[in-house]
């Protein structure tokens, strides 16, 4: 086949995004269509509350580009990053199965998948870090886990879903980090940072493996809103404040200056840029000091040796110099951006997703032919067979929810 047709959703940052695109053999990415809209009630914090009503969003989304390609969508890769997702290192032992070592391993996996976390959260996947073999079989991994209730409405996903199409699972940072970040780097030890607009989700990765994971439920809307409630500025007008008039601290105004924006109320007034980036810093500056701290009570700050960030926050003034300064790395700010119709699609999640799909997304069938409608429609022609369902959950992050090891999560 000359192309795939790979089909990515984001159900993170209160907003539904849904990509469709061909990638070519050269890992050329052409999108063919995208949908975006607001879905502020139904979710919050990367958490969603309400799964049915995405679900017919979604399947609404999904029979549009059906109809606009001409084709007939069996899989698509889901994205989700909830704020209350981290990881911790366990590790587990078992006898060894004499010279069958990967079955050895594979036992090893599955018991990782039977584990709980401390404080009995909720499992989600596990990824297999190092392995020691010997009359007994020792191997660590990281178990990334969740708040029950978050657990629970990511299942009410699973549970609901069509099975005309099959929802491949990735997980903000890991599937951003496979894309934005050289293996080598990985290797030496890095920081991966998505600075989101609900949610700042983070990876830190060492000797090739992730060795911490988490999601805060802090992002760039928060900011925002702080300037709101600062300046008594509708919400879009604080956002245009923070964008096109603020830095990422106040070490970086050179000298007090005066700006003028339309506010809630009819008098014009002049506002100090310094307040402005003093509101910016606070919020900035707790979001990274959040980070920091998690990685030092985990004893990994020696662990990593530069930094790479992405999102729509790294776009403020400075905020690669606020970075370095917090934290004594060398920083590099990555885009993680696609087009569609002369429009960029800021979405690092998004095009990670689309990056990293290895499995083509179109279903087997070909979608029904359009019914001529002077003729009485012939119910067999346009009744869609259904695909069966998955197997048992699998251990390994990037390949969890394939063929070979879907479940409903």
């Amino acid at each position: 086949m000359d192309k795939k047709l790979i089909v990515a959703v984001d159900v993170s940052n209160n907003t539904l995004s849904v990509a469709a695109a061909y990638r070519y053999p050269d890992k050329r990415i052409d999108i063919v269509d995208y949908r975006r809209q607001p879905i502020d009630i139904d979710t919050s914090n990367g958490i969603i509350h309400n799964p049915n009503n995405i679900l017919s969003r979604l399947n609404d989304c999904m029979q549009d580009i059906e109809h606009r390609l001409n084709v007939k969508i069996g899989r698509y890769y889901l994205g989700i990053e909830p704020h209350t997702l981290r990881s911790e290192t366990k590790q587990l032992s078992t006898t060894s199965a004499g010279n069958d070592i990967s079955q050895t391993i594979n036992r090893l996996t599955e018991e990782a998948k039977n584990t709980y976390s401390h404080d009995e959260r909720s499992f989600l996947c596990s990824y297999p870090l190092e392995t020691y073999l010997g009359a007994t079989v020792k191997g660590y991994f990281l178990i990334l886990s969740l708040a029950d209730e978050v657990k629970t409405q990511i299942d009410k996903i699973f549970a609901n879903l069509s099975t005309e199409r099959k929802a491949i699972l990735r997980i903000a940072p890991t599937v951003e980090a496979d894309t934005f970040v050289a293996e080598s780097r990985k290797s030496e030890g890095v920081l991966f940072i998505d600075f989101g607009g609900e949610v700042t989700s983070f990876a830190l990765y060492k000797d090739k493996f992730p060795r911490m994971v988490g999601v805060l439920p802090l992002g760039g809307r928060h900011i925002t809103n702080d300037i709101s409630t600062r300046f008594d500025f509708d919400f879009d007008i604080a956002e245009k404040a923070k964008i096109q008039l603020g830095f990422s601290s106040t070490a970086f105004v050179k000298e007090e200056q005066k700006f003028k924006l339309n506010p809630k109320s009819a008098v014009s007034t002049e506002y100090s840029k310094t307040e402005l980036a003093e509101t910016i810093e606070a919020r900035q500056c707790e979001i990274i000091d959040f980070i920091l701290k998690e990685i030092d009570f985990r004893a990994l700050k020696s662990s990593y040796e530069s930094i790479v960030a992405v999102g729509n926050a790294t776009k403020l003034r400075n905020f690669k110099e606020l970075l370095e300064k917090q934290t004594g790395k060398q920083v590099d700010i990555v885009g993680g951006t696609l087009r569609y119709d002369d429009k960029e699609i800021n979405n690092p999640l998004l095009t990670a997703m689309l990056e990293c799909a290895e499995d083509d997304c179109t279903a087997a069938e070909k979608p029904a032919t359009p019914m001529d409608t002077k003729k009485k429609p012939d119910i067999k022609s346009i009744k869609e067979k259904k695909t069966k369902s998955g197997k048992s959950l699998g251990g390994w992050m990037r390949n969890m929810f394939d063929d070979e090891n879907e479940s409903k999560i």
